[in-house]
C-alpha cells in the first residue's frame, strides 16, 4: 500500500513552545470601508464619500482627489475614535449620480 503525499504527518508545520512577543499580541488595525463616488467636472475630478459625512474633494487628477478624500476620512474617524464618539456614517449610503463611478476604499487605521 502506498503512502499518500497529503497525510498530515508528512505536511505539518513545526510547533514552537516559545512565548508570544508583544508584537505578536498587538491588535490588528481597524478597517473601515469608505464608499466613494468620483466624477470629472469642469476640468477637474471630484471625489465624495457616500457613507461618511466628510466634504468632497476637487483635484486635478483622480489620484489626488481620492488621496485627499481618504486623508479627510481617516482624520475624521481617528478623531471620533480617540474622543470615544460615534463615527458619523451615512446609512444608507447616498446613491451615485449618472456620471459618477463607484469605488470602495478600505481604510486601515
Amino acid at each position: 500500500m502506498s503512502t499518500s503525499p497529503l497525510l498530515p504527518s508528512q505536511n505539518t508545520l513545526p510547533v514552537s513552545a516559545e512565548p508570544r512577543t508583544a508584537a505578536s499580541t498587538e491588535q490588528a488595525p481597524q478597517v473601515f470601508n469608505l464608499v466613494v463616488f468620483v466624477k470629472a467636472w469642469e476640468g477637474a475630478v471630484v471625489a465624495r464619500a457616500a457613507n461618511l459625512a466628510v466634504p468632497e474633494v476637487r483635484a486635478a487628477t483622480m489620484r489626488e482627489a481620492l488621496s485627499g478624500l481618504v486623508q479627510n476620512a481617516k482624520s475624521l474617524i481617528e478623531a471620533k475614535i480617540s474622543q470615544a464618539n460615534t463615527i458619523p456614517w451615512t446609512d444608507p449610503p447616498s446613491e451615485p449620480g449618472e456620471t459618477e463611478s463607484r469605488f470602495v476604499v478600505p481604510l486601515h487605521l
